[in-house]
């Protein structure tokens, strides 16, 4: 905690060390809808803005209602601030974990995808330039995913995103990895091609990293920043380049 307050917020000080060390682009990705049990951690995850409003709250459940326009610019702002570091290549907007975003407080599906649709549309036009916009949804039929509001053919058809991630997992299976530990503990071969593959990109992306900075101290010598009597000797003649003390 002391480090982070003393260089900077996490995911700025993350994809400055992605950048760094050469590791690909970093996209960061927001939960757009979440409720956590009150206790050690609930109260800090869910936030202030949870306590302060609870009339926001969605009928049926306790996530909050993207019905109020008033938490609709609280999440836009939020995606405005994570998407603002330099480094950071886009945003993920994930409707994957927590896919409710209404509950019987609005339950026109029309006016769902509506109110949703508009809110993409307003992230995509305050995004940063050069900023990229991906949403992760779960894989339901187009029509049970408009019931939720979230009209995934329509952002894509009008280019409001740039990726669609579709995804089978939401809250109930995410942390149940030991279905992936059954299956490479029946299939070691893959396992450890996967293993291999993993590590050949690491090596990969530490020589380009090591290039790369080959490249740059060799460029800053030859571009004649540094005063000539400083510059290193290009000459082939030892009578002219060969110093006696």
């Amino acid at each position: 905690f002391r480090k982070i307050n003393e260089t900077g917020i996490p995911h700025e000080m993350l994809a400055n060390y992605v950048r760094e060390h050469n590791l690909g682009e970093l996209y960061v990705s927001q939960r757009m809808s979440a409720y956590y049990t009150p206790g050690t951690m609930g109260e800090y995850l869910n936030g202030t803005l949870y306590f302060l409003h609870p009339e926001w709250k969605r009928e049926g459940g306790n996530e909050l209602s993207y019905i109020h326009e008033e938490y609709r610019n609280y999440v836009h702002d939020v995606l405005m601030e994570i998407a603002a570091p330099e480094n950071i290549k886009g945003i993920t907007m994930d409707f994957g974990r927590y896919y409710l975003l209404f509950g019987g407080e609005l339950t026109d599906a029309k006016e769902r995808t509506r109110i949703m649709t508009d809110f993409v549309r307003r992230v995509r036009n305050d995004l940063p330039k050069g900023k990229l916009l991906n949403a992760r949804v779960l894989n339901p039929t187009a029509d049970k995913a408009e019931a939720w509001g979230l009209d995934y053919k329509t952002w894509v058809k009008e280019g409001l995103i740039d990726r669609l991630i579709i995804s089978d997992q939401g809250h109930e299976t995410f942390f149940d990895y030991h279905q992936y530990i059954a299956y490479f503990e029946e299939h070691p071969a893959t396992a450890k091609v996967i293993l291999e593959k993993a590590m050949m990109a690491n090596r990969a992306r530490e020589a380009a990293r090591k290039a790369r900075d080959n490249a740059r101290r060799k460029t800053g010598l030859e571009s004649g920043g540094m005063p000539d009597k400083l510059q290193d000797c290009n000459e082939k003649d030892p009578s002219l380049c060969e110093l006696y003390i």
